[in-house]
């Protein structure tokens, strides 16, 4: 995962790529996956009460990171 990371930073630099300034995500701008909220309420509640679970387009992983990086997801 390290030599990942460096390679995906090189690439950045190498091609003069800057990233946005990370921000924090305010709850009023997400819509809540309720039905992950349901299936968490069930069997593992405690994680509610650390994480947000918001409802992304996609398959989610890419917009996700996006979303809590920078508040919002990038089209």
């Amino acid at each position: 995962m390290r030599a990942q990371a460096e390679s995906e930073r090189n690439w950045l630099q190498f091609y003069i790529v800057t990233l946005p300034e990370v921000s924090s995500v305010r709850t009023i701008d997400v819509v809540a996956h309720k039905q992950s909220e349901l299936l968490l309420r069930d069997h593992s509640p405690w994680l509610l009460d650390q994480y947000i679970l918001v409802d992304v387009a996609g398959d989610g992983n890419c917009r996700a990171v996006t979303l809590d990086m920078y508040g919002h997801e990038l089209l």
